[in-house]
């Protein structure tokens, strides 16, 4: 028992025991139904406190079951939403920072990856991300940085950070860490929520959180948007303006400033009826590269990102103590960068010999993936204290499209191969 819970009990029973002195001082109101109902009334706030505490004290990312936090193996950290708040974070990447052992690093192309415990990893693929306990890594580098690091925060109800390795239950893509965000129901809503913000550099966000439960049926809808001109940097050189120093060439558009233009749609649904759940989710966003690929100050470098999940999903008791889970799901991905490498008018040195290019020359970065499965999950409880759990999934991965191709001469050979790990680049 909580020493909230305690003091409320507490308050009650003093109540109960000053009810018979107030009828004989006033006989004719002590006892009044108005009285009475303010009297033994919930307090709100009290009300409002205990849930606060139990979101803090509940996990269910280290074992896949709900537990006591100081019950569940592993190093855990839990911020909800009345914590974000607080702390003003706008997006994923705000409240990592806050967590400790976790950290957040910025590229010089605008992106950030996320690390836990000193592990560089390969832009950030030994860290899983989940949403509603769904993985929404990426088949093709086994990362979620580019579309979660800036996610909103409007929507969700609680972060779960689970430090150190959880590929026993969740795969490789687990390897140094697992975040896990919850994202708010039906009765967490309760109604419409509009909301809506603006910034420097031209940007503006406004989102639509809707949830009602009606009997059996819950429903939560969620709908973001958000546009910015970004960062306007000054730069005074490049690496072209070296090049350009050294050749005698023109090629440089330096001094001048960066660009960062984004948009972006998310979307979410959850509905469940009975032990029946559905959760989808889908990400639309495109951003403008400040530099080109080594890097250049350049006006059309940029990347457009595409992605979506449905998970629908079934939780039945069948006898006391045991509960089974089964689940289907998709995940479809489409990833597009254009990263400017040699601008118009720059020296080049081919086969054929050294020529100045006549026209922008590109790496392109472009694949499609999907990750499409099903999951069965039993789960028995023996005591309290002892739970047995165990599963089966099966699933099935593709990376279609040619995923690397350089574009530099228009008779040079294209070949496909694998992107880098992180950050853009030639492949040989």
């Amino acid at each position: 028992m909580t020493v909230l819970q305690s003091r409320s009990k507490t308050i009650r029973c003093l109540i109960i025991l000053f009810l018979p002195i107030l009828f004989l001082l006033h006989p004719c109101s002590a006892f009044s139904e108005e009285t009475i109902d303010d009297a033994l009334k919930p307090d709100e706030e009290l009300e409002e406190e205990l849930k606060y505490l139990q979101e803090e004290t509940y996990v269910i990312t280290p074992s896949k079951i709900p537990q006591r936090i100081e019950k569940a193996p592993g190093t855990i950290h839990v911020v909800t939403d009345r914590q974000i708040r607080q702390m003003g974070a706008r997006y994923l990447v705000d409240v990592v920072e806050t967590v400790p052992g976790w950290y957040v690093l910025k590229s010089l192309w605008g992106g950030a990856g996320i690390f836990v415990r000193g592990d560089m990893g390969a832009g950030g693929n030994r860290v899983l991300v989940m949403m509603n306990s769904h993985p929404v890594n990426s088949v093709k580098d086994g990362s979620a940085t580019e579309l979660y690091s800036y996610l909103d925060l409007d929507n969700v109800k609680r972060i779960e950070f689970v430090s150190g390795p959880g590929s026993s239950l969740y795969g490789s893509g687990a390897m140094a860490g697992i975040i896990n965000i919850i994202t708010k129901e039906g009765e967490d809503v309760d109604g419409l929520q509009l909301t809506g913000r603006g910034g420097s550099f031209n940007t503006w966000e406004g989102n639509a959180l809707f949830g009602k439960t009606i009997e059996d049926f819950e429903v939560a809808a969620y709908v973001d948007y958000r546009t910015t001109d970004g960062f306007r940097g000054h730069v005074d050189q490049d690496q072209q303006s070296v090049v350009d120093n050294l050749y005698g060439t023109h090629a440089s558009i330096a001094p001048g400033n960066m660009k960062g233009d984004l948009y972006q749609w998310d979307a979410q649904l959850t509905l469940k009826y009975k032990g029946f759940k559905f959760d989808g989710k889908y990400i639309d966003r495109k951003r403008d590269y400040p530099f080109g690929s080594r890097p250049i100050l350049d006006k059309m470098s940029d990347s457009h990102d595409q992605q979506y999940y449905l998970d629908l999903s079934y939780d039945l008791s069948v006898t006391e103590g045991l509960n089974l889970l089964t689940k289907i799901y998709r995940n479809q991905e489409s990833l597009k960068d254009d990263f400017q490498f040699w601008p118009k008018g720059s020296w080049m040195n081919t086969p054929a010999g050294p020529t100045i290019t006549t026209e922008n020359r590109f790496v392109e970065l472009k694949s499609k993936n999907s990750r499409t499965g099903a999951e069965a999950q039993a789960t028995y409880e023996i005591v309290d204290s002892n739970t047995i759990v165990g599963g089966i999934t099966y699933e099935e991965q593709g990376v279609y499209e040619c995923p690397y191709k350089r574009k530099l001469l228009a008779n040079v050979h294209v070949k496909c191969v694998h992107p880098p790990s992180h950050g853009p680049g030639l492949a040989g």
